[in-house]
C-alpha cells in the first residue's frame, strides 16, 4: 500500500494530499535511502514499553490484560449470536444481518475484525433477511420520484 510523505512537515499520511489533482499522482520512491516511515511506523515510534516497578504492578497489568481479553472474547461471542453472514447473489458480495434490529449492512461489524468473522449462514438467498441493496434501491427510487414531482410542480 502506498502512502505520502510531506518533506516540509516530515509527516506521512495514507490519503492523497489535496494539493494533487485527482488525475495527478507522484512517482514511487525507488531508492531505499529515500523511503520515509509509513503512517503505521510513525504511530508506533512514539510508544515506550511499560516496565512494571514491582511484581504487584506486573500482576495488575497482566490481570488487566486478561480481563480485557476475556471481555473482548465475550463481546465477539455475543456479536456472533446477533449477526448472520449472508450472500447477495445480485452483487456477489457478503452482508451481515442483525437479528436484534432486523437490518442488514455491507460492512462487517467492527467487533468481528480479522479472524473473528462469522461463517456463512446459508448459500441460498433469504427473502426474510434481504441484503442492504434492495433498501438502497427503494430509497433511490423514492428520491427520484420526489425529485420528479418537484420538477412537475
Amino acid at each position: 500500500m502506498c502512502y505520502y510523505w510531506n518533506n516540509k512537515t516530515n509527516e506521512s499520511q495514507w490519503t492523497k494530499p489535496k494539493i494533487l489533482r485527482a488525475d495527478e499522482d507522484l512517482e514511487l520512491a525507488e531508492d531505499p535511502s529515500l523511503v520515509k516511515p509509513s503512517p503505521r511506523m510513525a504511530a508506533t515510534q512514539h510508544r515506550t514499553p511499560r516496565v512494571p516497578r514491582s511484581p504487584e504492578e506486573a500482576a495488575r497489568v497482566l490481570q488487566g490484560m486478561f480481563r480485557l481479553f476475556r471481555a473482548r472474547s465475550r463481546a465477539v461471542e455475543q456479536a456472533k449470536r446477533v449477526f448472520e453472514k449472508l450472500f447477495d447473489l445480485d452483487t456477489r458480495a457478503f452482508y451481515y444481518w442483525n437479528n436484534n434490529t432486523n437490518s442488514a449492512q455491507w460492512n462487517k461489524p467492527a467487533i468481528l475484525r480479522g479472524a473473528d468473522d462469522i461463517p456463512v449462514a446459508s448459500e441460498e438467498p433469504n427473502l426474510h433477511k434481504p441484503s442492504p441493496r434492495p433498501e438502497l434501491l427503494e430509497q433511490e427510487q423514492e428520491q427520484q420520484h420526489g425529485h420528479q414531482e418537484q420538477l412537475e410542480a
